[in-house]
C-alpha cells in the first residue's frame, strides 16, 4: 500500500476480506468436530446439543445474562446509536465509499459489507461457545482462546491450517491498516504538510504521504498498548469520533453550520472528554487515590432460575468436594453445598463486580496492594455526581449509557450554540456545496442525467431530501436483513 497507493488498496482489500471470512468460518467445523469425539454424535445439531446440555442457560441468554450484565439491551441501544453516528466520522469511511464508481455501488458495497461484518461476528460468538466447552478449563484470559483453539483444533492435522490462519488474521489487520494508512496520510500531506512546505514535486508529496502513514500506523500501534482488553479498545474507538460527530452530521444537514462553530464543537470535545481527563491526573496524580474518585458502583446479587445442565452438575460437584476438605472448625461455619441432579430447577445468585464509576480503566492495586484509578477521568460523571445523583446507586451499564448520552450530546449543543451566535458561511461557498450533495453521483462517461435530490423542508436551512423508491426499497431491505440477523443470533443460541 505504501508503493502502491489507493489502486494496491483495490487489489488486495478484497482478497484480504476472503481471508477474514475464511478465519470467521474454517475453526467451526473442527470445534464441532472435537466435541462429538469427546462426548459421542457427529454432524453440526448434535455438537449444538452438546453444547446446550452441557453448558449452563446463562451462556445462551442474548440479553441480561449475569455473565455479560454491563451489556444490557438500553447500553447496547445507546452503544449502537454513537457508533452509527461516529463510524462515518472515521477517516477512512468517505474515502471507501468515494472510490466508488457511482452511487449505487457505493450504496449497495458499504451496506453489503456492514451486513457481512454482522454475521461473521455471529460465527465468532459460535466457536465462542463451543471453545468454552472445550478449553474452558484450561484458559482464563478471553483473549487467548483463538490462538488456543488454532493450535488445539488446526495444529495436530498438519495441513497448514495454522499458516492459513495466521495469514487471514495479518490480512484482517492489514485490510483496514492500508486504507488508514492512505487517507490518514492524504489528510496529514494536504492539509498540513503541503501548507507549511509548497510548491513541491508530486514525488516529494508521495513520499511525505508513505513516511506519515508509516508513523501512524506506529502510533497506533503504540496506543493500542496503552489498554488492558480489546472491549477497552473496542469502547475507545465507539467514543472517540465523537469529537467530529456535530460537525460531519450538521455540515451535511444544515445551512447554518459554520467553521467557527465546528472548530469550537471539536476543540470543545476533545479537550473536556480527552485532553483535561488526561492532562488532570498527569499533573496532580495523587487524585489517582483519592478516596472520593475510588468511588465504585454497588451492584446488588442477581438472583436467577435455570434448568440444571451437566457443566451446573460438575461445578456444584467441585464446590462440595472443597467442603468436604475443609477443617471441622469451617465445616460448622459453612453450610455443604445442596448436590443437584441434571434438570432440576436451580436458582443461582450472583455477586456482581464492584466497578469503578470515574476512571476509565477501573481501579487497580499497585505493588503495595493500594488501590488508585488507572486511565483518565470521566468529569462529566464526575460532574453528574457533585450534582447530588449518587452514581454508586447506579448499574455500571446505567453510568455507562449515561456518559455515552453525553458525549454524543454535547459536541451538537456547542455546534449550534455557536453557529447561531456567530455570522454563517459564505452564501455562494454554501450553495455550490450543497448544489453537489444534493446530485446522485454518475459513472464517469455516462450519458444519463439524474435528476437532483429534492429538500423535504424547502426554504429552511435544512438539507433532507425526500426519498425516493429506490431509498425506500434499500432502506427496508436493510431493516429486514437486520430483522434476518437477529433471528441467526437467536437460532444459533437456540438450536
Amino acid at each position: 500500500t505504501a508503493l502502491g497507493g489507493l489502486e494496491a488498496a483495490f487489489y488486495t482489500d478484497p482478497l484480504q476480506g476472503v481471508f477474514i471470512i475464511l478465519l470467521s468460518f474454517i475453526l467451526i467445523p473442527f470445534a464441532w468436530s472435537e466435541i462429538n469425539s469427546i462426548y459421542g454424535g457427529s454432524g453440526m445439531f448434535q455438537a449444538m446439543d452438546h453444547l446446550h446440555e452441557r453448558l449452563p442457560e446463562s451462556f445462551f441468554e442474548v440479553f441480561g445474562s449475569p455473565a455479560t450484565i454491563d451489556f444490557t439491551w438500553y447500553f447496547i441501544a445507546t452503544a449502537a446509536l454513537v457508533s452509527g453516528l461516529t463510524v462515518v466520522t472515521q477517516p477512512n469511511q468517505l474515502v471507501t465509499a468515494g472510490a466508488a464508481k457511482d452511487e449505487d455501488s457505493a450504496r449497495i458495497g458499504f451496506v453489503t459489507g456492514t451486513f457481512m461484518k454482522r454475521i461473521v461476528t455471529i460465527m465468532w460468538g459460535v466457536l465462542g461457545l463451543a471453545a468454552i466447552l472445550l478449553f474452558g478449563g484450561q484458559i482464563t484470559n478471553s483473549d487467548l482462546v483463538w490462538g488456543h483453539a488454532t493450535r488445539s483444533l488446526l495444529g495436530p492435522l498438519n495441513l497448514g491450517l495454522v499458516g492459513l490462519m495466521l495469514a487471514s488474521l495479518m490480512a484482517a489487520l492489514m485490510s483496514t491498516a492500508d486504507c488508514l494508512m492512505i487517507t490518514v496520510s492524504g489528510l496529514i500531506v494536504n492539509n498540513l504538510y503541503r501548507p507549511l512546505f509548497p510548491n513541491k514535486y508530486a514525488h516529494h508529496y508521495i513520499w511525505a504521504g508513505r513516511i506519515s502513514g508509516g508513523i501512524f500506523l506506529i502510533g497506533a500501534a503504540i496506543v493500542t498498548t496503552q489498554f488492558d482488553s480489546i472491549l477497552q479498545i473496542l469502547k475507545f474507538i465507539w467514543e472517540f469520533f465523537v469529537i467530529f460527530v456535530a460537525a460531519f452530521w450538521l455540515g451535511l444537514k444544515w445551512r447554518r453550520a459554520n467553521k467557527h462553530a465546528a472548530w469550537a464543537s471539536i476543540l470543545a470535545t476533545f479537550s473536556l472528554f480527552y485532553l483535561i481527563p488526561v492532562l488532570i491526573p498527569a499533573f496532580s496524580p495523587a487524585l489517582r487515590t483519592n478516596d472520593y474518585l475510588l468511588k465504585q458502583t454497588n451492584p446488588n446479587p442477581i438472583v436467577r432460575s435455570y434448568t440444571a445442565k451437566q457443566q451446573d452438575v460438575e461445578v456444584r460437584q467441585e464446590k462440595i468436594m472443597k467442603w468436604e476438605q475443609l477443617a471441622p472448625a469451617e465445616k460448622a461455619v459453612l453450610d455443604r453445598p445442596a448436590s443437584i441432579a441434571l434438570g432440576q430447577d436451580i436458582e443461582r445468585t450472583y455477586v456482581l463486580e464492584q466497578k469503578s464509576i470515574f476512571w476509565s480503566k477501573g481501579i487497580k492495586r499497585d505493588e503495595h496492594q493500594s488501590l488508585y484509578g488507572s486511565g483518565y477521568i470521566y468529569l462529566e460523571l464526575l460532574l453528574l455526581d457533585q450534582m447530588g445523583l449518587d452514581l454508586s446507586q447506579n448499574s455500571y451499564a446505567l453510568n455507562e449509557t449515561i456518559r455515552l448520552i453525553i458525549r454524543l450530546v454535547f459536541p451538537f449543543l456547542i455546534l449550534i450554540v455557536v453557529a447561531l451566535l456567530s455570522a454563517r458561511d459564505d452564501e455562494r461557498i454554501l450553495d455550490s456545496f450543497y448544489s453537489n450533495m444534493r446530485n446522485r453521483v454518475v459513472p464517469a462517461g455516462s450519458s444519463g442525467s439524474v435528476e437532483p435530490e429534492r429538500l423535504l423542508f424547502p426554504g429552511t436551512d435544512l438539507e433532507f431530501y425526500k426519498w425516493n423508491k429506490r431509498d425506500w426499497g434499500g432502506f427496508l431491505l436493510s431493516w429486514v436483513m437486520v430483522v434476518l440477523i437477529i433471528g441467526l443470533l437467536y437460532l444459533v443460541v437456540s438450536i
